[in-house]
């Protein structure tokens, strides 16, 4: 975020940083349009939200975002916390401490939080995943011909997950949900899963023929251990 003087106010004009870091997952800028709740706090209390959740949005290749509203803060030392579930903007999110915000399996959710003084030139927005890709891919082997006909997992419970600022995580949830279909097609899988300290359950239900011998419909199960 770059400022602008204005009296005693600073003007605040942010752009993601592309670089690469310890704590990014990806070096990508969002495309245009790309959507994130900001919300800053001071720094030596960061309950202590100052504003209303204001949504910043990617209108530049380059980075440049602009916010809804403009924002105009006093000197000060500040936390600048950014969310997001990748380009979808969740409007009016409170996430004081570690109050609950309706968690999904299946979103791809990113957060940067960045402390700085309030005379510092440039503030970088460096995203990190919160949620964790599963890629589940059912290979055959020579003489063998398979179809996944469907994959079920048992996800983690959203309830019991949240969004925690503090330590700029999602809490892990040690509860998993029935088992429940992936849609998808073909012999791969692919969802979002929020954080588990569980092993996760896979039911695969395939056909094909191993050896010329063909079979319908067999179950396969496997478990994938944590953490995620």
């Amino acid at each position: 975020c770059t400022k602008e003087k204005i009296g005693e106010y600073r003007l605040y004009k942010c752009y993601l940083d592309n670089s690469s870091s310890t704590n990014s997952k990806s070096n990508q800028i969002p495309e245009i349009g790309f959507a994130a709740n900001l919300f800053i706090s001071n720094k030596e209390n960061i309950n202590n939200q100052l504003i209303e959740p204001t949504t910043v949005t990617t209108i530049a290749s380059s980075g440049e975002m602009t916010s809804s509203a403009p924002i105009y803060l006093p000197l000060g030392e500040y936390q600048f916390t950014a969310f997001s579930t990748n380009g979808e903007a969740i409007n009016g999110l409170d996430i004081s401490g570690e109050s609950a915000v309706s968690l999904q399996n299946g979103k791809d959710y990113l957060l940067a939080v960045v402390n700085s003084n309030f005379e510092e030139t440039n503030i970088h927005l460096n995203f990190k995943h919160l949620s964790s890709l599963l890629d589940i891919v059912v290979e055959t082997i020579d003489g063998a011909s398979i179809s996944l006909n469907e994959m079920k997992i048992t996800l983690p419970d959203c309830n019991e997950s949240m969004l925690d600022r503090t330590n700029q995580r999602i809490t892990s949830t040690h509860t998993l949900l029935p088992l429940s279909s992936v849609a998808g097609s073909g012999n791969t899988r692919s969802l979002m899963i929020l954080p588990c300290t569980s092993a996760i359950m896979i039911e695969l239900n395939v056909s094909g023929i191993v050896n010329g011998d063909s079979f319908s419909s067999k179950i396969f199960r496997c478990s994938i251990q944590p953490p995620f």
